[in-house]
């Protein structure tokens, strides 16, 4: 069965009648299931976000020693989500505390990055940008390019913080940040 994607408000009617369409020429197979949900992020997005990890990981060193690609994931995805929540934005699968087996202990279960939302996706990619400049991480021109993409796109989230944040400061273009390295 197809999947109909509607990216603008433009494309509703349209994609209406491409339904009506559908079912119309399927009716020889009913039962059918009709759903509608968000534009999910890509395999390639998550790609592109553990390629700024790994330039954070291999070129910051923290007082309390170098990290591994995996650590410091869970050290900014931990940090995004807090970010986001000091705004009053929670992420839509967001991370949770469990007690150990033994009730002694409170374990952190992060936010999983693959169920980010493609805005979420897109405003983690920012995230690691302004993150990682802050601790002194020197970027590819692999990472510098896909946050420059991700700025042309201009993701509904930041856009949300900034009219919600009055302390919110736009992140410098790709070129300042390679500047800096």
């Amino acid at each position: 069965m197809p999947t109909l994607k509607i990216i603008d408000e433009s494309e509703i009617d349209p994609a209406l009648k491409k339904a009506g369409d559908i079912l119309n020429n399927n009716k020889q197979s009913l039962p059918l299931e009709i759903t509608i949900q968000n534009i999910s992020k890509s395999r390639d997005m998550e790609k592109k976000y553990h390629a700024m990890i790994g330039d954070i990981a291999k070129t910051v060193k923290l007082p309390s020693g170098t990290f591994t690609p995996e650590s410091w994931k869970t050290m900014l995805v931990f940090d995004y989500e807090k970010e986001l929540l000091s705004m009053g934005i929670k992420l839509r699968k967001p991370g949770y505390y469990v007690l150990s087996l033994d009730g002694q202990d409170r374990i952190y279960n992060r936010a999983s990055t693959k169920d980010y939302s493609t805005a979420e996706a897109a405003d983690f990619i920012e995230f690691l940008m302004k993150t990682g400049t802050e601790y002194g991480a020197k970027f590819t021109d692999r990472s510098i390019k896909i946050y420059e993409s991700y700025r042309e796109a201009q993701q509904p989230v930041r856009q949300e913080r900034k009219k919600n944040d009055s302390t919110y400061s736009s992140v410098p273009s790709a070129s300042e940040f390679k500047n800096k390295g």
